[in-house]
């Protein structure tokens, strides 16, 4: 599912997911039943259908324990996603400021930085052009610090594995 989601094609995603769903049901699992639901809303907002995306999302919900927090942060694009189009842009950029500050606390890089870019571009589609500038930048700069530490890793693992060779 989680492949067809991504490439996209959400027919073929929808479908892997329900398969899933069925067997987590079947064999009264509760964390498979919350992650296919999950995966089932991000399916759906990513193929527009909000109705039924917000129907997983209660389900979700709706399932035991609270979701980790890495689900939250990945459903809440989703949520954003899902209020801009079906209340208000102000509404999308509140929220999408509240899952940033989260993802600032739980120090997720690729999360602050996906919440940066997805900021910026909320704040140029309601107009506010500086705004919209200064999210890209802190979008941007944290991309550089992340390339430059994946290039440093890197770094160490050849320098490591050339030592052991020695």
């Amino acid at each position: 599912g989680e492949h067809h989601r991504r490439i996209p094609n959400h027919d073929s995603a929808e479908y892997a997911y329900l398969q899933a769903l069925a067997i987590f049901e079947k064999i009264e699992d509760p964390q498979g039943i919350r992650f296919s639901y999950q995966n089932l809303a991000l399916t759906y907002t990513a193929s527009k259908q909000y109705d039924k995306a917000i129907e997983a999302l209660n389900k979700v919900h709706s399932i035991g324990d609270e979701p980790d927090l890495l689900a939250l942060l990945e459903e809440g694009v989703a949520r954003v996603d899902i209020i801009s189009n079906r209340h208000s842009l102000d509404s999308a950029i509140i929220f999408a400021m509240g899952m940033e500050t989260l993802a600032l606390q739980s120090e997720y890089p690729i999360w602050i930085k996906r919440y940066k870019a997805l900021l910026s571009d909320l704040c140029l589609q309601a107009g506010d052009w500086p705004q919209a500038w200064a999210y890209h930048l802190a979008a941007d700069s944290l991309e550089e610090l992340q390339t430059g530490e994946q290039v440093r890793m890197q770094a160490r693992v050849v320098d490591h594995q050339y030592r052991v060779l020695l």
